[in-house]
């Protein structure tokens, strides 16, 4: 399988952080001590040096290269030798769907230079030197938030799946006295997907996604502004142009031109709007952290022809986490495993897949997330959907015993509130936490840039 077949679903812009060149690289000058190594050593002679033991350094395919150099920056000959390294080729895991990097790695007095193999799409807590080299510097790679690409892979699927037979209602601009949208709406990408494919399951030809190919131009990836006329004084106002602002207060590239009329139904099939209502398109996933949309007007009303109407945004959060039990018969090395998801509109968690940690608790990991809950992300409190990455780390059912509490009544009902109340402050944690989470804890990572990325093959 090649790269540009792993990374399937978006195709928009340039991947700005590319592939490692080909070109013979060598690490800053960092002294590095003879007396030892500033990470672990791998005692396994075939960790790196085989496909089926490759270096996890996570990441996915945006940021593989960075990631892989910073990897290998780190590595001095046993001597504190400087090493010089340069990337071969690819090649297919033995899993069949997973994309190596193979690098060639030389220093200074070696008899010969060796090959290693690097996964950037799964992440090693424990990565290492490979035997025979040590760290000049701490490897400094801390665990990635979730796969972009594989993220917009899974949004498509979502909107396809749910979108055939279910509405979802668009983002207020703002609300009137009535509670209905006043000034307008926006559809995020994932909207108008599912409109896309209901309009299409509606009319007798459902829309199939194939990983193998492309998706349609009808679900190309963009955002939708609608803006609604502006009654005034009894008058009605029609709006002219729209407008979607950073916080900078830089307007996003639109694409195409207004739609209105018959133009804005067919554009945003199964949208009901106000007649003299506007459209405009950005090429974007959702409106950024902190944008704000701005609709100028054909006339004035109290002395101004603009209105601007912030989006705020509210991160997606855990509601319904239990902590999963190591189960019974169950060895591994570690009792962590690191997944990606999808958190839908409702909540729920959709396409859990494998990032890193103890594939012999994979099975339990999944089953146990499946019963998971979180509030979704929100824009102007209108539900998004969100990739989330989250270690699921097991408690021995000895430290589940221990947990219950042992006195009385009151006491007993005051701890476990206090301690829901804590245990969902600690798995929620910082957006972009740098420590594992605790034993019997649940670390989350969501990515924002999600939202104002457009990938390229």
């Amino acid at each position: 399988m090649s790269r540009d077949a792993a990374l399937g679903f978006t195709i928009v812009v340039t991947v700005l952080c590319g592939t490692a060149s080909p070109q013979s690289q060598t690490p800053p000058a960092i002294e590095a001590s003879r007396a030892g190594s500033q990470c672990a050593v791998a005692a396994d002679a075939d960790y790196a040096f085989t496909r089926e033991h490759p270096v996890q350094v996570g990441g996915g395919a945006m940021f593989v290269a960075s990631r892989e150099r910073r990897y290998m920056d780190a590595l001095r000959g046993p001597g504190g030798e400087p090493v010089r390294y340069k990337r071969l080729h690819s090649a297919p895991a033995p899993d069949g769907q997973t994309i190596l990097d193979v690098y060639e790695l030389v220093y200074d007095g070696a008899e010969k230079s060796v090959m290693i193999y690097l996964d950037a799409y799964h992440f090693d807590d424990e990565m290492r030197a490979p035997k025979g080299f040590i760290c000049g510097a701490p490897i400094g790679l801390t665990p990635p938030g979730p796969d972009l690409f594989q993220a917009s892979r899974q949004l498509g699927r979502l909107a396809v799946e749910q979108g055939a037979s279910r509405e979802f209602a668009p983002i207020p601009l703002d609300l009137g006295a009535d509670g209905k949208p006043a000034r307008g709406v926006v559809l995020d990408h994932f909207r108008m997907m599912a409109r896309v494919t209901r309009a299409a399951a509606a009319g007798g030809v459902p829309i199939v996604l194939d990983p193998a190919l492309r998706p349609p131009d009808a679900l190309r990836q963009r955002t939708v502004v609608v803006a609604y006329p502006w009654t005034c004084d009894g008058r009605t106002i029609l709006p002219q142009a729209i407008d979607l602002m950073s916080a900078q207060g830089r307007p996003a590239p639109r694409q195409g031109e207004y739609a209105t009329g018959d133009t804005l139904t067919a554009q945003v099939p199964g949208l009901a709007v106000p007649d003299g209502s506007v459209a405009a398109t950005f090429g974007l996933q959702a409106p950024r952290p902190n944008d704000a949309v701005r609709i100028t007007y054909a006339d004035q009303c109290n002395g101004a022809t603009e209105v601007t109407l912030q989006l705020p945004q509210t991160p997606v959060r855990p509601v319904h986490t239990p902590q999963p039990t190591m189960p019974d018969g169950v060895t591994a090395k570690s009792a962590s495993v690191r997944l990606q998801a999808q958190v839908d509109l409702d909540g729920g968690l959709k396409y859990v897949t494998y990032v890193g940690g103890s594939r012999e608790l994979l099975a339990a990991a999944t089953e146990a997330v499946r019963g998971w809950t979180f509030d979704p992300a929100r824009i102007n409190n209108a539900p998004i959907s969100t990739p989330v990455a989250v270690q699921v780390t097991f408690v021995g059912r000895e430290q589940e015993i221990k947990s219950q509490p042992t006195t009385g009544g009151k006491e007993i009902r005051r701890r476990r509130v206090e301690n829901k109340r804590l245990g969902d402050q600690e798995r929620l944690g910082s957006p972009h936490p740098r420590r594992s989470a605790a034993p019997g804890k649940v670390e989350m990572r969501t990515d924002q840039r999600l939202v104002n990325r457009r990938v390229s093959a």
